[in-house]
């Protein structure tokens, strides 16, 4: 939920919380790469003035002070830089640093996309934060219109592995974005009811799984070693069929508008096993 009025802004996190700006921010920092590519896209770069590592799209991102690293944030760097808005990921960030900027009085909106759809509502309102409204409706609007035309309705499942990591084997569960992705493209996640948001999982519950299509993520690079290590599972249908697709992790798990790239091959991955049963 979110709304403006007059000079003053309030909009509600993914926290619960409301946050009050008395205008527009002008200086923002971004706590994860996917937040900052959301400003970019809606216009709002020039405003950035501290991203998270591996915050590199658009280019331009590389050039603005780094303030946060996986499991930490500098918080003596980041007051520095006097930011009048403070975007966070919940689940990426250490939630005892962003306590402590809240308790510090910086304005800090707090995101947890769970969805496709929570990446376009999740633009809308930095939109409404940053006072570009309007350029942010347009971008998240087109995002839906994309994800709506790939939508798969009426057709058989077919059954997927994901794995984030080898050592240890690691998948997600149905809460996680790529089990959103896996539904909008007419699959379904083998681990869906798995406990927690990223689980470990043996070799032994693997096959008995039996997927029909394997999703691992990797550079162009990675993609020789990953089809080698897969051979050692010759009995589980995916790896039997060769229907292994490796996609790269910054267009498949950011949680930005560039997702929209992973989403279309992984819907192409799905649609080519199920013409292949």
């Amino acid at each position: 939920m979110a709304h403006s009025a007059f000079a003053t802004i309030s909009v509600i996190d993914d926290d619960g919380r409301t946050l009050h700006l008395p205008e527009p921010a002008r200086r923002v920092v971004t706590l994860s790469p996917s937040l900052a590519e959301i400003v970019f896209a809606i216009g709002g770069g020039e405003r950035l003035v501290g991203v998270s590592s591996y915050s590199d799209d658009p280019p331009a991102a590389l050039q603005v002070p780094v303030v946060s690293s996986p499991g930490r944030i500098d918080a003596e760097r980041l007051r520095s830089l006097r930011p009048d808005l403070v975007i966070g990921w919940r689940s990426g960030n250490p939630m005892r640093d962003l306590a402590r900027l809240q308790r510090e009085r910086v304005p800090v909106f707090m995101t947890e996309p769970k969805s496709l759809a929570d990446i376009s509502r999740i633009a809308r309102v930095i939109g409404i934060l940053l006072g570009l409204e309007d350029a942010a409706i347009a971008v998240a609007g087109k995002f839906d219109q994309e994800i709506a035309s790939l939508a798969v309705r009426g057709q058989s499942s077919i059954s997927v592995f994901v794995e984030i990591w080898h050592k240890p084997l690691l998948t997600i569960n149905g809460e996680h974005l790529m089990s959103d992705i896996l539904g909008v493209c007419g699959a379904t996640n083998v681990f869906a009811h798995s406990p927690t948001l990223t689980a470990r999982i043996s070799a032994e519950q693997l096959l008995v799984a039996n997927p029909e299509l394997l999703i691992a993520s990797g550079t162009v690079d990675s993609v020789p070693a990953i089809m080698a290590r897969w051979q050692a599972f010759k009995t589980i249908k995916a790896v039997r069929a060769d229907r292994i697709v490796v996609i790269d992790p910054r267009i498949l798990h950011r949680q930005g508008l560039r997702i929209i790239e992973g989403v279309r091959q992984v819907c192409a991955a799905v649609r080519d096993a199920r013409s292949a049963r």
